[in-house]
């Protein structure tokens, strides 16, 4: 199941509301004839989660179609997400990945409409991110190694934005040294970790947390003002021109991006 600290419905820690960025034009849509498998939207919250973290990526490229089957562009899919009436559903499994917007029940969970409009709109703000620069940054470890926009051009750079409170992040860390371990000869990769939490903080959690990204101390302030982030963790593939690859909150997703993106490299 996906694992991931969504903080409009836990406790992990109080943020403020995510912006949405401008929507660009959408082009106009078009009907299909689909046969368009039949699946009821969910009242109930756990039922939902259950089915939304095994079928449903919204970081991943699918086609995406109205309530009333009318094919969108995937920007117009996440901004009528976001009103939190809809809930996606995976219609006709085949090749491509095909999600439909089904309208909530009226008697649905609150918390369905909740989730639904803070994770779309986070979600339509890194799509829009996605072939666009890095926000300008000037990072400095917590062991005094700095990394800015500038000396780090040439490389890729594979992000992680977490805190220490936040238990998925903390579950996916062996993974992730599992990642920096296979790339550890490959110099043309950064893997850095954005976090919440002091330097002391991270220090006495790194003395028995094995942790092999480099990590930054203090960016609450980068990640929510500059990049919007409001759950975690979240990943973020950068690549050597310093532009956005693609974001996702699910590690091993981000490990096959940056298979993709090494192989065009």
């Amino acid at each position: 199941m996906l694992l991931y600290c969504i903080l409009i419905l836990c406790s992990c820690k109080n943020k403020r509301d995510t912006k949405v960025v401008p929507i660009v034009k959408e082009k106009q849509i078009v009907q299909e004839n689909l046969a368009i498998e039949e699946a009821k939207p969910f009242k109930d919250f756990t039922p939902f989660w259950n089915y939304y973290a095994t079928n449903i990526k919204l970081n991943e490229d699918f086609i995406s179609f109205d309530k009333n089957k009318n094919r969108i562009s995937k920007s117009e899919f996440l901004k009528k997400l976001a009103t939190g009436i809809y809930q996606p559903v995976l219609i006709n499994p085949t090749d491509s990945i095909r999600y439909q917007l089904k309208r909530s029940p009226d008697a649905a969970d609150d918390d369905i409409s909740l989730y639904m409009k803070q994770f779309a709109r986070e979600q339509l703000i890194f799509y829009q991110m996605e072939g666009h620069l890095l926000p300008k940054f000037n990072f400095t470890t917590i062991d005094n190694v700095n990394y800015t926009s500038e000396n780090t051009k040439g490389k890729i750079l594979l992000i992680k934005c977490w805190f220490i409170a936040c238990k998925p992040c903390i579950q996916e860390i062996p993974e992730l040294n599992k990642l920096v371990e296979r790339y550890k000869t490959d110099t043309d990769i950064i893997f850095l970790s954005l976090a919440i939490d002091n330097s002391t903080q991270l220090k006495d959690f790194l003395k028995k947390n094995k942790f092999n990204y480099q990590t930054v101390a203090n960016q609450d302030n980068y990640m929510t003002g500059k990049l919007n982030i409001a759950g975690y963790p979240t990943h973020l593939l950068v690549d050597k021109h310093g532009k956005v690859v693609k974001i996702s909150n699910d590690a091993l997703q981000i490990k096959e991006f940056l298979k993709k993106i090494l192989k065009k490299s």
